[in-house]
This record gives structure tokens, C-alpha cells and sequence, in this order.
């Protein structure tokens, strides 16, 4: 059997892969369509780290192999395993239609199958629109990983907080229980939530799902789960200090759509902690979230090398009108240690460099 190869995509349009999977066959079946992202059937869109890349396990996409990570393996089984919970607690026949009832598929766009990550072009086309697909998606998917470590006994006690009230910690049975603590820290120190992409991802949906194994969650009860563990905080510090806790109250639930809001420099500074592969997605990664007021003069472009996004970066902090030379040399510091370069290099070459480029400082 061959391996896969992708067809382009319309590189000036808005077109999009999604996956269908196949919940019917064994093994991992998937058939790619393309659609206009303004023109897009109901979706769901994976939420997901990639995971090491040591451990490669072949997946059939259009009759074709396609070698994917094992985290992405294990997230395509559990997505087959749970086609139903997902699409009853994401909105059923009335958001999916007739697919919702006949669960012999399920839709789904994730980057590492519906972008061909080996086209520089076509990668930075489609990470352009990696905000809007995110937040067009039906509901967004936060696959967490494999069954581990007690967490199935940590997703049945969540699953027990109400949707819409949150209570007092002495309303649960497992306040005291160490054992479900000790789950829980887990559950909320895994990798997925120390991801950069995941920022964006999370913040943009219009609806957010939790899965782990099989098991599927609302986003609300992890949410009110993060009110009740700050009444831990006398006596366990642990769980409120997992790279989750600060994060999972970030976005209310029922809380009005996401508007982006953040200035460029400040998302790169306060997300500095958060891990990506690529340096140059500590920008990218953030660019849903920041509101340009006009035009965007940064946009992802995978042919530039990590330098020159930096040095674009700081050609936009100087022309910055509401920021002192002080703070404009912070925040160019702040990210010279993000992105692993040399700052002093990135200053004198930043302004020259952003005129090269022709970017567009429309702030």
C-alpha cells in the first residue's frame, strides 16, 4: 500500500481539510475533504500535544499510510470510542444532523492530518487560519492523553459537580480523599496543559469537551472544580500549583464569545512559560489573541528564519506608540529568552530588517 501524499489547497483561499473518521471499521480509517471555511459542515476541532516523535504508529488516510504520533494515535481511538458521548454533550442531531444518531463517523479537524506539515506554504497559509477554524469548530475537543495514574477515578468525581453551581468543597465526598487528590494533581500536570497552541485553542471555542481515554467531560466542571481547590489551599499546595489551575479559570463558563484583547508583547511575556516546538510559534502560536487594530503587521511565515520572526517581533515593539524605550527594550528581552536568541543581535538588526520586510505597522 502507498504511503499518503496531500493534494494542495487553494493557497489564497480559505479552504480547509477536515477529517472524517470512520467509527465503524477497526483500526484508524480516515477520508480527507476539503471545504471553504466560510461554507463548512458541522466540526470538531483536536485539542491536542503532540507528543514525542520517537514513537510513530500508521493510520490508513484516503487508502493511503500515514505515519502520526502515538498521542494522536491514542486520540483517534478515543475519539472512535466516545462518538457518542461527544456528540450527545456537544449538541446532538440539532448541531451534527442525522451523524449525531448514525455515529458512523465523526468530523474532525486536527492539524497534523488536515495540514501538510511538510509544505512550508501551505503551513503558514493554514496557521493563519487556525483562530478562525478553532473558533468556526461546532466544539473543541481537549484530548488529554491515555487512561493513567487513576485518571478515570479523577474524571468520575468531576463528572459529579453540577453545571451551573459549584457548591463548597464539604459537598463532595473525595475533599479529603488523598488518593484523589494525588489523581487529580496528575490529571492537571499532564502535557497537554503546558502546550502553547492550546491557549489559543481553549480560548477561542465557542465550546470546549474534555477527553481522556474515553471518558468525556464538560469544560464547566473542571471549571468549577478550579473555584472549589483554592479552599485546599491550607492544606495542599500541590494541586494548585499544576500548570492547569491558573489556566482553567481563565475562561468563564457562559462567559460572552472571545474577542481578542492583548497586545502582542504582553501575550508573548505572560505566556513565556508555555512549551512549543518550533521557537517561532512563541509568536504565532499567539497571534488569535491579540488585537492589531487594523491590519495584522505579523503573520505566520514558516520560509523566515527564527531570527528574523524575532527581529520582525521587535521592529514592531519599537514602533509601539504607548510603549517607553524602557519597556520596549523589556519586552524584546522577554522574548530573546522565550525564543532562545540573542537580544542585543535581534535590537540592531529589528528596525532595518522590519523595512526589508515591509511590515506594516498599523498601530
Amino acid at each position: 500500500m502507498s504511503s499518503h501524499t496531500y493534494q494542495p489547497l487553494g493557497g489564497d483561499t480559505d479552504q480547509i481539510r477536515l477529517a472524517i473518521l470512520d467509527c465503524k471499521d477497526d483500526g484508524i480509517h480516515i477520508e480527507l475533504q476539503t471545504h471553504s471555511l466560510a461554507n463548512v459542515p458541522p466540526y470538531f476541532a483536536l485539542s491536542y500535544a503532540w507528543g514525542d516523535d520517537k514513537v510513530m504508529r500508521s493510520i490508513l488516510v484516503d487508502d493511503c499510510i500515514l505515519a502520526v504520533r502515538l498521542n494522536l494515535w491514542d486520540g483517534l481511538h478515543g475519539l472512535k470510542a466516545s462518538a457518542s458521548q461527544l456528540f450527545e454533550k456537544a449538541g446532538g442531531s440539532q448541531t451534527f444532523g442525522p451523524l449525531a444518531n448514525e455515529l458512523s463517523s465523526i468530523t474532525v479537524w486536527i492539524d497534523a492530518l488536515c495540514i501538510n506539515q511538510s509544505d512550508n506554504s501551505e503551513r503558514s497559509h493554514q496557521v493563519r487560519l487556525m483562530g478562525d477554524i478553532y473558533k468556526r469548530a461546532s466544539c473543541v475537543v481537549s484530548y488529554l492523553g491515555p487512561v493513567s495514574e487513576d485518571s478515570d477515578e479523577a474524571m468520575r468525581a468531576l463528572a459529579q459537580i453540577p453545571n451551573d453551581h459549584y457548591g463548597t468543597v464539604k459537598d463532595y465526598w473525595w475533599a479529603d480523599d488523598k488518593k484523589f487528590r494525588r489523581s487529580m494533581t496528575k490529571l492537571l500536570s499532564r502535557p497537554y496543559w503546558t502546550r502553547l497552541w492550546v491557549v489559543q485553542e481553549f480560548k477561542v471555542a465557542a465550546q470546549n469537551l474534555i477527553l481522556c481515554g474515553t471518558f468525556v467531560l464538560e469544560w464547566s466542571k473542571l471549571y468549577y472544580f478550579d473555584k472549589l481547590i483554592w479552599e485546599f489551599v491550607d492544606s495542599d499546595l500541590e494541586i494548585t500549583k499544576t500548570p492547569a489551575c491558573w489556566f482553567i479559570g481563565s475562561k468563564e463558563v457562559g462567559g460572552p464569545p472571545f474577542e481578542p484583547s492583548y497586545h502582542l508583547w504582553s501575550a508573548v511575556t505572560f505566556y513565556s512559560t508555555k512549551i512549543c516546538a518550533d521557537p517561532r510559534d512563541k509568536i504565532y502560536g499567539l497571534l488569535a489573541l491579540v488585537d492589531f487594530r487594523g491590519e495584522p503587521p505579523i503573520e505566520a511565515d514558516y520560509s523566515l528564519s527564527t531570527e528574523e520572526v524575532y527581529q520582525i517581533f521587535c521592529a514592531y515593539v519599537r514602533r509601539a506608540p504607548d510603549l517607553e524605550g524602557r519597556y520596549q527594550r523589556d519586552y524584546m528581552e522577554a522574548c530573546r529568552e522565550t525564543m532562545g536568541l540573542d537580544v542585543e543581535k535581534g535590537e540592531e538588526m529589528g528596525e532595518d530588517m522590519g523595512e526589508k520586510m515591509s511590515v506594516k505597522m498599523d498601530i
